[in-house]
């Protein structure tokens, strides 16, 4: 398994993407978008993030403890915001 960032997405591997191994099974995957730019100091004076700012997502990769059933609850699990 190889985890990258979106600029990072290719055929060949950057550097700095991380690889793990993972046994041949289904594992089910959650992905947390973080609000980085909400904590204090995640931002520099130029507004690029600063060394403390938080990831964008964190990603928890499990293995399916129960038989194969559905994976997906919902293709989007926000709320979408409202226009104006």
């Amino acid at each position: 398994m190889w985890l990258s960032g979106i600029k990072a997405v290719g055929a060949e591997a950057w550097p700095e993407t991380v690889e793990f191994a993972l046994p041949a099974v289904r594992h089910p995957v959650v992905i947390h978008l973080i609000a980085w730019k909400d904590e204090p100091g995640s931002l520099k004076d130029d507004g690029t993030p600063s060394k403390s700012a938080l990831p964008d997502l964190v990603v928890l990769i499990t293995p399916a403890l129960s038989p194969p059933g559905v994976f997906r609850s919902a293709g989007e699990t926000f709320d979408r915001p409202k226009d104006g």
